[in-house]
């Protein structure tokens, strides 16, 4: 029996001996291979084995060094790509901030010249470009002034200084804008003047093939939806004035037959067209005054009649009576004043 139970302790330890082998063997290629989860998990096992095998201690320290490596020299890969995309765009500040990175990481890489040279020619690529901006401003200044000739002297040294090419272009496209506009807006403008004075004459016929034409140019909506206005404006004040007018027409003709309804109802005719207008009510107004002063001299008439009966009769107290009425239709007037100087007479 003891012979037996040896036997059996030294088959179990013969297979964790060929079992330790086995996955030492197992991390080993792991490593060589890169695959350093797959190593740290068999290093992980080969732990936990008894007896350890020999080796173990050297390959975590092995597979240690190897993920540093890795990991420098992924950063490596990260730096040159962020490096090389600064210097794709052109960005000198950021380009020299990676290529410090790169080179704390990596002192002795291979482009370290030739990334400089980079970085150098951006530089003097950032120097012209300075300069080919300020030229530009310059350009653009010139052109809002109206300055062509100006505009066209910046953009030739634009052209030189410029390394891209698009501050050129732009500038360029800004000129030949100008002089297009130029030449548009003194057509406009001559155009605009002839709808204007138009306008002026009453032509709005002509004033309308004005704004046809005017809107073909290079105007913009404000001014077009302007002049429309003072179009359509002058249009219907035309029609307001024609109205207007034969309603004046209608007006003092009824006024002078006398024919009072007749001129209110022309006024009212003319409120119900123009409600905003005050001259409907001044003709109310008139209307009423003058038949109330018809009617004042038509009783002043009469009044007097009355009077010139009751004298020639000797009836002295009915024509006191009666000069008392006509003082109320017209104390001031003549025939009033030589009634009373009538009445006094008669008195003695």
């Amino acid at each position: 029996m003891e012979r037996d139970a040896l036997l059996a302790r030294i088959d179990r330890a013969a297979s964790r001996v060929q079992e330790g082998g086995q996955l030492l063997a197992q991390a080993e290629v792991a490593l060589k291979e890169g695959r350093f989860e797959d190593a740290r998990q068999q290093i992980q096992k080969l732990e936990g084995v008894t007896p350890v095998p020999r080796g173990v201690a050297e390959l975590k320290r092995r597979l240690a060094e190897a993920e540093e490596i890795a990991r420098r020299r992924q950063q490596v890969v990260q730096a040159e790509q962020m490096l090389e995309k600064y210097l794709l765009d052109r960005s000198q500040t950021l380009a020299s901030l990676a290529l410090e990175t790169l080179l704390d990481l990596y002192p002795n890489h291979p482009k370290r010249h030739t990334y400089l040279t980079w970085i150098g020619s951006l530089a003097d690529d950032a120097e012209r470009q300075k300069r080919a901006e300020k030229l530009f401003a310059d350009g653009q200044a010139a052109a809002a002034r109206g300055d062509l000739a100006g505009a066209r002297k910046s953009l030739a040294e634009v052209e030189r200084h410029d390394p891209t090419g698009k501050l050129a272009g732009s500038l360029l496209a800004e000129i030949n804008d100008l002089e297009r506009s130029r030449a548009q807006g003194q057509q406009a403008a001559s155009v605009r003047q002839m709808v204007e004075d138009a306008l002026r004459r009453g032509a709005l016929d002509d004033a309308s093939r004005g704004l046809d034409q005017l809107s073909t140019l290079e105007v913009t909506k404000v001014t077009l939806d302007m002049l429309r206005g003072q179009v359509e404006e002058a249009r219907q004040q035309h029609e307001r004035d024609a109205a207007t007018a034969g309603f004046e027409t209608a007006y003092r003709e009824a006024v002078d037959r006398r024919d009072w309804h007749a001129a209110r109802h022309a006024a009212y005719d003319f409120e119900a067209a123009f409600s905003d207008s005050q001259r409907p009510h001044q003709m109310l107004a008139e209307v009423a005054h003058l038949q109330e002063n018809e009617q004042r001299q038509q009783a002043l008439a009469e009044g007097l009649r009355a009077f010139d009966g009751y004298l020639r009769a000797g009836e002295i107290g009915q024509a006191e009576m009666a000069l008392k009425v006509l003082r109320q239709f017209g104390a001031d007037d003549g025939r009033v004043h030589d009634a009373e100087r009538r009445l006094a007479k008669a008195r003695g």
